[in-house]
């Protein structure tokens, strides 16, 4: 994926059609650009249309696919239950700790989908050496919470309007202590991590920018006690 060797990538994404999903996902966060001589090749009008594209988020060298996430043992052997996270996305030049990222393609019911931050939530509050949390010792992250985003790819706006709506009504239920947005992909595609196109699931899922602010925090700060 995206010709970069599995050591620094992560493992591969289950399935064609999943894989497919998470890389067109990757590739909407990031609003990649050519170089310079690739640019220089593109027709003016196509050159126009990059150049009016939205920012995007982080660099490519900051991200991984499919990355277990143990909440107890290590990534080689994580015990049953520990999530599996889609992406992982560091941009301390944003100032984001770390940000998971989960891509729903519609094979499984809202409920579940919104199980998963449970797991994520029991990974977060695992204690490392000196009581901090393991999470942000295992990335090197910076001061602040990990962020968990939804990204929904199901075929067709209805259907996947409708699967997000469920998921981020259950999500707002769960009180959550750390920032959980969501949004669709094509939204993603069309206007950039930047845009007010997410979700703010403790919001009600009402509509909100990725300000990655103190504004954007649920909760309180997630601590390794919980």
């Amino acid at each position: 994926m995206l010709d970069r060797p599995l050591t620094e990538m992560g493992a591969a994404a289950r399935g064609a059609a999943h894989a497919m999903a998470v890389n067109t996902t990757l590739q909407a966060l990031l609003q990649p650009q050519p170089d310079d001589a690739q640019a220089a090749g593109l027709r003016e009008g196509d050159q126009a249309v990059l150049e009016a594209g939205p920012p995007g988020l982080g660099r490519l060298e900051g991200l991984r696919t499919e990355v277990p996430l143990p909440i107890t043992g290590s990534g080689l052997a994580p015990v049953p239950g520990s999530p599996q996270a889609d992406l992982v996305l560091r941009a301390p030049e944003h100032d984001l700790p770390v940000a998971f990222v989960e891509v729903d393609r519609g094979t499984i019911t809202p409920a579940r989908l919104a199980q998963k931050a449970i797991s994520y939530q029991t990974y977060f509050t695992r204690a490392g050496k000196h009581s901090a949390p393991w999470w942000r010792q295992h990335w090197h992250a910076p001061a602040g919470d990990p962020v968990l985003l939804y990204v929904f790819t199901a075929h067709g706006e209805t259907a996947a309007l409708d699967r997000a709506r469920q998921t981020m009504a259950l999500l707002h239920e769960r009180d959550l202590p750390f920032p959980v947005l969501g949004t669709l992909l094509p939204r993603l595609q069309q206007r950039g991590p930047w845009s007010d196109a997410w979700w703010h699931a403790a919001r009600g899922g009402n509509p909100c920018p990725l300000d990655l602010g103190p504004q954007l925090r649920a909760r309180a700060p997630l601590t390794a006690d919980g």
